[in-house]
C-alpha cells in the first residue's frame, strides 16, 4: 500500500473538492481550510504521479497570489527547478520587503548557476541546452510551451555555426518577418545578409541563413540545383501531421533536403506534440530524438458562460484536476460585448475564425468603449488615412483601443499594429483569426474564445491548447514591469453567443480538450509520414505526392509507378508546384499550345496578353475542381479584371488609388443600372449564386464605407492570388521564353529599376523601395552586382525630419543596418 501511486482519478473521489473549490472560485477559506490545502499540496507535490504533482502546484500558486504569502511557493519553485518563479520572489517581494537572510543569501547564489544571458533558466530548460549539446550531431525534436526560448535557441545555433548552411522553415510570412527581425536585434556575428526571398541567394554567397516559408524554400531549391543545408529548424513542426496542400508540400521539402545532404541535422520545434517519431518522413534516414518538456509553470483559469438560446448565461470555471464546473458568483452579464469589457484586463486576445466575423464584433465592441486619449494613437490614425483610406474600419477601431488582425489586412499592416499592440498600454484588445495559432507572438493576458471553428473544420483540443499558449508568455511574466504573478494564472474564456454553431457543446468540448490526465493522441494524417497506414483511401494522395518529389528531384522515389514528365513545360510545371492541374495527363496538351505561340513569334508584353495565354495554356485544363478560383479566368470579365491589378503594379497605383478605382467601378455599376452583385469568395460572401456557398455580396446595399473596407479586403485578397498562384504560371511563361523580360520585370516588381528590385527581391516593401531610392537614396548602398545592399542608420533621423509615414518608419527599422 505504501508504493501505491496517488493519482488524480483518486483524489477526485475525495473531500478535497469542498475547500479546494473555494480556493479556485476565490472564496473565503477558514485558517483550518488554508492549512489543510497547503498540506494537501505538500503531499501531493511529493507523489510520483505528474498530475498529482500539478495540482500540487497549482494549489500554492493560487494561495500564494490570493493571500499573497510566496513563502511557500518560493520554497517548492527552488526543490522543483522554476528558478524564474523562485528568483521572481526573491527580487520583486523579499527584496522589497526587506526579507534577506543567510539561507536566502545561499539560495540566491545557487540561483546563479542556471542564469543565462541575464535571463533565469528553469531546470528542464538549462537540461534542454545540455541535450542540445550532446545531441548537436543529430537529429532531434524539441516539445517545449510557447516562450520557453526556442527562439533563442535558432539564435544560438546561428551564432555558433557561422560556417554552415541554416534555414528557419516558417509556417507564416508573418512568423517569418517576426523571426528575422528577431535574428536582425540578436547582430548574429558574421552574418550580413538573412535569405528571406529565394530571389535574395546567390551562387557566390557561402554559408547562407535563411528564414523561408515552405513555399519560398522549394522556389529556393528550385532555381539552385546543387544548394542544401546543415541544419534545418522546422517551425510549428505539428503542422506537417495534417494533409492538406502546404504541409504535404512541407513534407516533400524535408524528403527533398534530406536527399541533397543526408547529414542535415533537423529541429523539429513545436508547443504541441504527443509522439515525436510521428516526425518520420518516408524516403528519409533520420531517427528523431526527443526532447519533451513536461514542467507546470502557467495554471489556466478555464471559464465557461453561454449566451445562446436556452443557455444558463452564467459564469463558471472548469478546473481540469477534479474535471467539473464551479459556478462564479451571480454576475449578470446583457451579451457577448458586456461579457468581455467586464472581463478584459491590460491585453486581450479575442479569437474568431472567419475574417467577417472579426470586423463586424469589432464595430459592435467600438459603439461601447470609449475613444483613447493619445496623441500617438492620433499619429497612427492620420497615417493610416493617408496610406489607405480614411474609412478604414482599422482606424475607428485603434481609436477605441483595439486592433484587429486576419489574413486580409496587408502584410505590413498586420506587421505594424503588431507592433502598436505590443508597445501602447492604450492598445487593449486584438480581435485575431487562427493567424495567431501560427507562432505570432504577442502579449496578452486573458483570451476570449467566441468561435469554435478553425477554418472549415472545428477548433481541435491541440489548437486550443495552442492558442491558450500565447497567453501570459514567459518572457512578459517575468519581465521587469510585470506587477505579480498573477500572468501564470492566465484567464481564458469560452464564450457561447451567435459567433459559435448552435449545437456546440462548449463543456464537452473544454473537458475533453484541457482535462489534465486525458489522453490524446497526434492527429497523423500526411501520407508521407512514415507511421502512417497507406489504404484505399489515401493511396492517390501518397501517388500525386510521390510523383511530385521525383520530377522534382529525381532518385529519391523507388516505385515503378512514378511517371517523369517528358515536355518542357511539364517538368516547369512540377519545378513551379502547380497542383491544380493533372500535369502528366494533359503536359502534351500545354505544350503544343506553347509551340502555338512560339511558331507564331509571339512575345507577350501586356496584361491583357498575359490573361489571355495563362487562360489558354492552363486554365483549359485544369481538374474538375469547384474550389479552384483559377477556373474565374475561362471567364473573359474575370480576366480584364485580373489584367487591370497587373496595369496597377505596372502604373505603381498605391493603395489609396486602387481602393478609389474600385468605389468608382462599384458606383459606375450602380448608376447605370448593371449587375451590382460582386465576387468577394467565401471570407466575405453573402449571396449565393449558382452553388452551395456565399461567395457573392450586392454592393448596392453597402455604404461608402462598407465598400471602402471590401475594397481593402479585396485588393489585399486579389494580390495574395496574384503572388500566391498566379505568379506561378507568369513564371513558367517567362522561362518558356514567351515573355518580354521588361514587361515581365514590370509585372513582378512594378518597375524596371534594378536598384529597386534589388530591394524588393531581398525583402522591402515595394512602397518603401520606391521611397528609397526616390528620396533617400544617400542613405542607402545598393551592390547591383552582388543584388544586396545596407542602410545607414542616420536614414531614421533624416525621416524624421521629413515626417515620413509612421508605417514606412517602422519598416525601415527593420532593415537598418546593426
Amino acid at each position: 500500500m505504501a508504493n501505491e501511486i496517488l493519482t488524480i482519478s483518486e483524489i477526485r473521489k475525495t473531500d478535497i473538492k469542498y475547500i479546494y473549490e473555494k480556493l479556485v472560485t476565490n472564496s473565503d477559506l477558514t485558517e483550518k481550510e488554508l492549512l489543510a490545502l497547503l498540506k494537501l499540496a505538500v503531499v501531493f507535490i511529493n507523489e510520483n504521479d505528474i498530475d498529482t504533482k500539478k495540482l500540487g502546484y497549482r494549489i500554492l500558486l493560487i494561495y500564494a497570489n490570493k493571500y499573497e504569502d510566496y513563502r511557500p511557493l518560493f520554497d517548492i519553485s527552488i526543490n522543483e527547478g522554476l528558478f524564474p518563479i523562485s528568483k521572481y520572489i526573491e527580487t520583486k517581494i523579499y527584496e522589497n520587503k526587506k526579507q534577506k537572510s543567510f539561507i536566502n543569501s545561499i539560495t540566491s547564489a545557487f540561483m546563479e548557476n542556471f542564469r543565462k544571458d541575464n535571463v533565469y533558466l528553469t531546470q528542464q530548460q538549462s537540461n534542454l541546452y545540455a541535450f542540445l549539446e550532446i545531441n548537436n550531431t543529430s537529429t532531434i525534436s524539441i516539445v517545449a510551451p510557447t516562450s520557453y526560448g526556442k527562439s533563442e535557441i535558432i539564435i544560438e545555433t546561428f551564432n555558433n555555426n557561422s560556417n554552415l548552411n541554416i534555414c528557419v522553415i516558417v509556417p507564416s510570412k508573418a512568423l517569418l518577418e517576426q523571426t528575422k527581425n528577431r535574428l536582425l536585434k540578436a547582430k548574429i556575428k558574421e552574418k550580413i545578409k538573412i535569405v528571406t526571398y529565394p530571389e535574395m541567394y546567390r551562387d557566390t554567397d557561402v554559408n547562407i541563413l535563411a528564414v523561408l516559408t515552405q513555399e519560398r524554400l522549394l522556389r529556393l531549391l528550385k532555381r539552385n540545383k546543387n544548394l542544401s543545408f546543415d541544419i534545418v529548424f522546422i517551425d510549428e513542426a505539428h503542422n506537417i501531421l495534417n494533409k492538406d496542400d502546404r504541409n504535404m508540400l512541407l513534407a516533400s521539402t524535408i524528403i527533398i533536403l534530406n536527399k541533397r545532404n543526408p547529414y542535415t541535422k533537423l529541429r523539429f520545434l513545436s508547443p504541441f506534440l504527443i509522439d515525436s517519431n510521428n516526425l518520420k518522413l518516408a524516403y528519409t534516414n533520420y531517427q528523431v530524438k526527443e526532447y519533451k518538456v513536461t514542467e507546470y509553470i502557467k495554471s489556466e483559469k478555464l471559464h465557461v458562460i453561454d449566451f445562446r438560446e436556452n443557455k444558463d448565461k452564467k459564469l463558471k470555471i472548469y478546473d481540469q484536476f477534479l474535471d467539473d464546473f464551479f459556478y462564479l458568483g451571480n454576475d449578470s452579464y446583457l451579451n457577448e460585448i458586456d461579457f468581455v469589457i467586464k472581463n478584459s484586463l491590460l491585453k486581450n486576445i479575442i479569437y474568431f475564425n472567419r475574417p467577417i466575423d472579426i470586423e463586424e464584433f469589432t464595430n459592435k465592441l467600438i459603439q461601447v468603449l470609449p475613444v483613447v486619449n493619445s496623441p500617438k494613437i492620433e499619429k497612427v490614425c492620420e497615417e493610416l488615412k493617408k496610406h489607405l483610406h480614411k474609412e478604414y474600419y482599422l482606424i475607428d477601431a485603434i481609436k477605441h483601443g483595439i486592433i484587429y488582425h486576419h489574413g486580409s489586412i496587408p502584410i505590413y499592416i498586420r506587421l505594424y499594429i503588431e507592433h502598436l499592440f505590443k508597445n501602447e498600454n492604450s492598445i487593449k484588445y486584438v480581435i485575431t483569426s487562427s493567424t495567431l495559432l501560427e507562432g505570432v507572438n504577442i502579449p496578452a493576458e486573458a483570451l476570449f474564445i467566441l468561435n469554435n471553428k478553425k477554418g472549415r473544420g472545428n477548433l481541435k483540443p491541440s489548437h486550443l491548447r495552442n492558442l491558450i499558449g500565447r497567453v501570459s508568455r514567459f518572457s512578459e511574466v517575468f519581465s521587469s514591469n510585470s506587477k505579480d504573478l498573477k500572468l501564470l494564472e492566465p484567464k481564458i474564456y469560452l464564450v457561447g453567443c451567435g459567433y459559435y454553431q448552435s449545437n456546440a457543446n462548449i463543456e464537452n468540448f473544454i473537458k475533453k480538450s484541457m482535462k489534465i490526465d486525458i489522453k490524446l493522441k497526434d492527429e497523423t494524417e500526411n501520407t508521407l509520414l512514415e507511421n502512417i497506414l497507406i489504404n484505399d483511401k489515401n493511396l492517390n494522395d501518397r501517388l500525386k505526392a510521390e510523383n511530385f518529389i521525383e520530377n522534382f528531384e529525381p532518385d529519391i522515389i523507388n516505385n515503378r509507378n512514378i511517371k517523369i514528365a517528358e515536355t518542357e513545360i511539364g517538368k516547369l510545371c512540377f519545378e513551379n508546384n502547380v497542383v491544380e492541374i493533372d500535369i502528366l495527363q494533359k503536359e502534351h496538351e500545354m505544350s503544343r499550345v506553347v509551340q502555338d505561340y512560339k511558331n507564331r513569334l509571339i512575345m507577350i508584353d501586356s496584361s491583357n496578353g498575359i490573361l489571355k495565354t495563362i487562360s489558354d495554356t492552363f486554365v483549359d485544363f485544369l481538374k474538375d475542381d469547384k474550389n479552384n478560383n483559377l477556373k474565374r479566368l475561362q471567364n473573359e470579365k474575370a480576366r480584364l479584371f485580373y489584367a487591370r491589378f497587373l496595369d496597377w503594379k505596372v502604373e505603381s497605383k498605391s493603395y489609396n488609388e486602387m481602393i478609389n478605382s474600385f468605389l468608382y467601378y462599384w458606383k459606375f455599376l450602380e448608376d447605370n443600372n448593371k449587375e451590382t452583385l460582386v465576387y468577394v469568395d467565401s471570407k466575405w460572401g453573402e449571396e449565393i449564386r449558382g452553388g452551395y456557398v456565399p461567395l457573392w455580396v450586392d454592393i448596392r446595399e453597402k455604404s461608402t464605407k462598407q465598400r471602402v473596407n471590401l475594397a481593402i479586403v479585396r485588393i489585399n485578397d486579389e494580390q495574395e492570388f496574384l503572388d500566391n498562384v498566379l505568379f506561378k504560371f507568369i513564371d513558367i511563361l517567362y522561362e518558356l521564353e514567351i515573355i518580354e523580360i521588361f514587361f515581365y520585370y514590370k509585372i513582378k516588381y512594378g518597375t524596371e529599376d534594378l536598384r529597386k528590385i534589388i530591394l524588393m527581391k531581398n525583402g522591402v516593401s515595394y512602397s518603401l523601395s520606391h521611397l528609397l531610392v526616390d528620396n533617400y537614396l544617400q542613405y542607402v548602398d545598393i551592390n547591383v552586382e552582388n543584388e544586396f545592399f545596407n542602410i545607414s542608420t542616420q536614414i531614421v533621423n533624416a525621416m524624421l525630419l521629413n515626417d515620413e509615414n509612421d508605417i514606412m518608419m517602422f519598416e525601415v527599422k527593420q532593415h537598418v543596418s546593426n
